[in-house]
């Protein structure tokens, strides 16, 4: 996408969902090739969730799909995200005392 809009630089909103997912991992847990790892690692100097594609691509073309990892993520299912967002930005906010 591209647009024309004028934009100002800001810092990324942290709620919680990198601190969920460091507790949840179901997406590693249930991916059948074991291609996502448990923990984060750098990745081209940004620490961040690796898939390894060399046993991800593999694994998907032989069986013609999978998203295991996609229908595992509580994040992917429907009406939760909203949820989770609030729940966590109230967890937040009690604990900065809000």
């Amino acid at each position: 996408m591209l647009t024309d809009i004028p934009l100002v630089a800001d810092t990324p909103d942290a709620f919680g969902a990198d601190e969920f997912c460091v507790r949840c991992v179901s997406c590693a847990n249930n991916c059948p090739p074991d291609a996502i790892t448990h923990e984060k690692r750098m990745v081209r100097g940004v620490e961040r969730w690796y898939v390894d594609f060399d046993k991800c691509l593999p694994f998907f073309n032989e069986h013609q799909g999978c998203a295991a990892c996609l229908a595992a993520c509580p994040w992917n299912l429907p009406g939760v995200a909203e949820t989770l967002v609030t729940k966590m930005a109230a967890l937040r906010a009690r604990a900065a005392g809000i």
